[in-house]
């Protein structure tokens, strides 16, 4: 119906539709007692950009009701106005957004300074290659880290004053951190914090994020203009307000600021008004929990279109230049599970070898082309699908308790059982969560027929190339039958999705994990391979689904090693800091056979062949060990793992895992189980934050260090080595 259609795309319905999903969150956000008890007891001090300084000063015993006659005092508020008549000048200017809203999507339309790619059209990359523009990058980052740079490897490494870096023996170091809420979000930018006074952030070349580390990776490259002070600072400013990112607080707190009406909502109002993609509680979620994040606390502060906008971070934050790391936002696609790397450049998944500009995402395609010309779609919606946990499907919510549960006890037997049982019933081909994913048009769309939809589109004159067809078949994998049950069955649970889709998307190339078909038979079967097919099989040139969904990669894997390990980067080492809540148990381990099984890597622990960190406590005059000696004891081995990772084609590359884990300094802390800490948790007190950020800092600065630094110097001096050893002229004689 026309009328209930213009009703549904109307500001207003969007914004009550908002207002309505805050109130219920805030009815029933679960947050730790530590953090209710300190929001309602504790005398509050809160300063934004767009309230007054408000003093609260009453015990909590006094009713709420009671509260509201004289317990504000508001200072520099020359007048003071009555309850009623703030309400109404509220209400009022909320109507003014709400119809300015229009307007300044128009204006968006033909502001060609802001979004140049109005006047441009985007074509669908197929390639395995990387884009042109990071392969520069690359170039320019090694000469940055480099003598001929700040010479920050040499500093890092502690070389002789007279050795000279060369850019070629630069070892390229990628840095991925974990999805686990904002445990992850927090514990990232502590990472960023130390490793930039350890000298080691200048040079690393890549980053990577899962879930809430996609949060702090936005955050450094857009509000704080890479200056990790400035965003613990903001982070610890957001805490002081004790506010769920989707509660009643945070929507107040954005859509009062200046233009946060069109923050809030723009985004949708563009993608409702598009007629193809509906909305759903996730697009909600997305602008709401990026816009409160992102709003600055600072006095003149404000949302700005720059912020959200992801691919102009490559020339703002110098990476076109090698100034600072290459950020990834990384997602998986709902089926197949496909990882899906999202930089500033292109979003696309080396799965499939497609890819389209950044700033096209969200566009209409259809065989290679893209349709219409609307501005960059915004950074909130990318983050609300990189982020898009609550959207798991009934299974990933099964494996992530499995994963924290000890193997053999009841409860992980029951769960187990049920989630086979979910499996046999095909249930995880049906979207077992209430909580939609969102989706976006399917830029790998297209078919002989076209659609009508391409009739309308504003035809390129630009004489197209085609691209070549990536034509690598799919392996099959075959399950690994060492090991206890429960293990095994951790297996079905991580792969089973992933295979079930393949076998629908690419039959004559996919053999299932769940099959019972031993090996004998598979060996039979000509149309079947136990490894790179000998000729390429022909594929699909387009997909027939004309919609996508991106959803939060730690269903799949929680590290986002897949979009590092491309074998195009070349990678030497890849750094993971994982901030899963399981890292104290087996499944973590099992998650990196799983990433070296779907990269074709093979994995040998090789930290035995570093030195180990020195222990930071010792015993006392009376011989008994602390409670800080016996966490150091435990842990001390396993700040920093080592792996040599073998690909088919003979490279090497290193695989350094740090997980968070308690230390000594503060011992009473466990990441892994303390109430505040969990993944669900999204309220956290300035004083849980500051205790996470000394723990992660502790990790790394006294323990990782060491191990890092030695992988690093010993990956340098080979290629220093092979270089020196190229540039020998073979003269056939010795000298």
């Amino acid at each position: 119906m026309p009328v209930l259609t213009t009703v549904r795309q109307s500001p207003a319905y969007l914004y009550v539709k908002t207002y309505c999903l805050c109130a219920i969150i805030t009815l029933f956000q679960a947050a730790p007692l530590s953090s209710q008890l300190l929001k309602s007891s504790e005398l509050a001090s809160k300063r934004t950009e767009f309230l007054p300084r408000v003093l609260l000063a009453v015990p909590v015993q006094i009713p709420w009701h009671k509260k509201m006659k004289n317990t504000s005092v508001i200072s520099n508020s020359p007048v003071k106005q009555s309850g009623t008549a703030t309400i109404l000048k509220r209400w009022l200017q909320r109507a003014v957004d709400l119809t300015q809203i229009k307007n300044q999507l128009r204006h968006d339309d033909q502001d060609l300074r802001t979004y140049p790619e109005l006047k441009r059209d985007a074509a669908v990359r197929s390639s395995s290659s990387l884009h042109h523009e990071e392969l520069r990058f690359i170039e320019l980052r090694k000469v940055k880290i480099s003598s001929k740079g700040v010479n920050s490897l040499h500093a890092f490494l502690g070389l002789p004053k007279d050795e000279q870096v060369d850019a070629k023996d630069v070892p390229l170091i990628a840095l991925g951190s974990s999805g686990g809420g904002y445990r992850a979000m927090y514990g990232f930018a502590a990472f960023m914090s130390a490793s930039k006074k350890l000298g080691l952030w200048d040079c690393i070349t890549w980053t990577a994020g899962v879930s809430g580390s996609c949060w702090t990776l936005a955050a450094y490259y857009t509000i704080a203009n890479h200056n990790v002070s400035s965003l613990i600072r903001h982070y610890l400013s957001v805490a002081e307000e004790l506010a769920h990112p989707m509660s009643l607080h945070a929507f107040d707190t954005v859509v009062r600021s200046s233009r946060g009406v069109y923050f809030l909502l723009g985004p949708l109002i563009r993608k409702v008004r598009s007629g193809i993609i509906g909305l759903g509680i996730m697009h909600l979620y997305g602008t709401l929990t990026t816009t409160y994040q992102l709003l600055s606390r600072e006095p003149t502060a404000r949302l700005s279109r720059a912020t959200f906008q992801f691919s102009k971070v490559w020339s703002r934050s110098g990476i076109d230049r090698g100034l600072e790391p290459m950020p990834i936002l990384t997602a998986v696609r709902r089926a197949p599970k496909d990882s899906s790397g999202i930089t500033p450049l292109e979003i696309g998944s080396p799965d499939v070898n497609r890819y389209i500009p950044t700033w096209s995402w969200g566009r209409s395609f259809v065989s290679r082309n893209s349709v219409g010309r609307p501005p960059e779609q915004s950074l909130a919606l990318l983050l609300g699908q990189c982020t898009s946990a609550p959207a798991g499907p009934l299974t990933g919510y099964i494996s992530a308790l499995l994963a924290s549960i000890p193997k053999g006890t009841i409860m992980s037997r029951l769960l187990l059982l049920l989630n086979d049982f979910v499996r046999m019933k095909n249930w995880e081909r049906l979207w077992g969560n209430p909580i939609r994913a969102g989706h976006d048009p399917n830029p790998f769309y297209g078919h002989n027929n076209l659609p009508k939809l391409q009739e309308r589109s504003i035809v390129s004159t630009e004489v197209s190339t085609s691209y070549p067809e990536s034509s690598n078949s799919t392996p099959i994998r075959v399950p690994v039958s060492s090991g206890n049950s429960s293990e095994r069955g951790h297996l079905r649970m991580e792969f089973t999705d992933k295979f079930m889709s393949l076998e629908k998307k690419f039959p004559s190339n996919c053999g299932s994990s769940k099959s019972s078909t031993g090996k004998s038979t598979l060996e039979r079967n000509d149309k079947l391979s136990l490894s790179l097919a000998a000729k390429p099989t022909s594929r699909s040139k387009w997909e027939h689904e004309g919609r996508i969904r991106l959803m939060d990669t730690g269903m799949s894997n929680n590290l986002p090693s897949h979009v590092l390990a491309r074998p195009e980067r070349g990678a030497d080492i890849i750094m993971a800091f994982d901030a899963s809540s399981d890292v104290q148990k087996g499944s973590a381990i099992q998650r990196i056979q799983n990433f070296a099984e779907d990269c074709h890597l093979v994995l040998d622990d090789v930290t035995t062949m570093f030195d180990a960190a020195q222990p930071r406590f010792s015993e006392s005059a009376d011989g008994t060990r602390s409670d800080g000696m016996e966490v150091a004891a435990k842990f001390l081995h396993k700040y920093a793992r080592v792996f040599l990772g073998k690909r088919r084609n003979g490279e090497e590359m290193y695989f350094i895992y740090c997980p968070l884990l308690p230390n000594g300094k503060n011992p009473d802390f466990d990441p892994s189980t303390a109430s505040f800490s969990n993944s669900y948790n999204l309220v956290w007190t300035p004083e849980q934050i500051q205790t996470l950020f000394s723990t992660y800092e502790t990790n790394l600065s006294h323990y990782a260090i060491e191990t890092i630094r030695q992988v690093i110097r010993k990956v340098y001096t080979t290629k220093k080595k092979r270089r020196l050893a190229s540039m020998i002229p073979n003269t056939g004689s010795y000298l």
